[in-house]
């Protein structure tokens, strides 16, 4: 269940692979008006984004989430939420191609997004990603545009359970195999090693979302 207001913003092309369960994992630096990269939810909404999305950064398999791309004009459209584990920023960029049989996005594109801002850290971030039945539609506002990592609903967002696009055991699995990559020692018996929770940056709201917020629409209140 999920009854927070925060949205992780992606490209709607990695929302589509995610959500058919394609897969889990995610890299993120940050937008352009945040000096970092931060978690202020682990449990939040995946908003699709059209803004810096390039279909040719995809691999071939995954080129269909890029098709039919069209911008939503009436508002946010949320058929997703994810559970959110930092696992740790990428130390070397070897490790980049270790992991790349998890990646959407071709060698090319992760090696340019290690060099975009070499001060900033590049975080794997893991999702167990959950699908709604049916979307939730929201108006839309001027704050939920430009490139940042987070948007946060001026309006309530309902409740809403979800169904996992992984089983417990194919999520697992996969868990302990970008654990490995990453030097991270899974359990004896297979099982995912416990997942981290870097104060570093987990629960810290993003510097994006304190900038001064635009006025809301009429009859909408602002949450928080």
């Amino acid at each position: 269940m999920i009854s927070e207001s925060y949205a992780l913003k992606e490209w709607q092309a990695a929302v589509r692979v995610l959500a058919a369960g394609q897969t889990l994992l995610l890299l993120r630096k940050g937008g352009i008006h945040e000096p970092r990269f931060n978690l202020p939810q682990q449990r939040a909404w995946l908003l699709p984004t059209l803004e810096h999305q390039r279909p040719a950064a995809l691999k071939p398999q995954f080129q269909w989430a890029a098709q039919s791309g069209e911008k939503n004009r009436s508002g946010p459209h949320l058929e997703a939420w994810a559970e959110i584990t930092p696992l740790q920023p990428i130390s070397h960029p070897e490790t980049l191609a270790d992991l790349d049989p998890h990646l959407i996005w071709t060698p090319t594109w992760v090696a340019e997004r290690w060099a975009w801002q070499p001060g900033r850290p590049l975080w794997a971030l893991l999702l167990r990603v959950y699908v709604l039945d049916h979307p939730v539609i929201l108006a839309d506002h001027p704050s939920y545009r430009g490139c940042r990592s987070w948007v946060r609903f001026l309006e309530s967002v309902q409740p809403a359970a979800g169904r996992p696009v992984l089983s417990d055991r194919e999520y697992g699995h996969q868990v302990v195999e970008i654990q490995t990559v990453l030097g991270l020692t899974p359990g004896k018996t297979g099982e995912p090693a416990p997942l981290p929770n870097p104060e570093s940056i987990v629960g810290r709201e993003p510097d994006s979302l304190r900038l001064p917020v635009l006025p809301p629409f009429p009859g909408v209140t602002p949450k928080g």
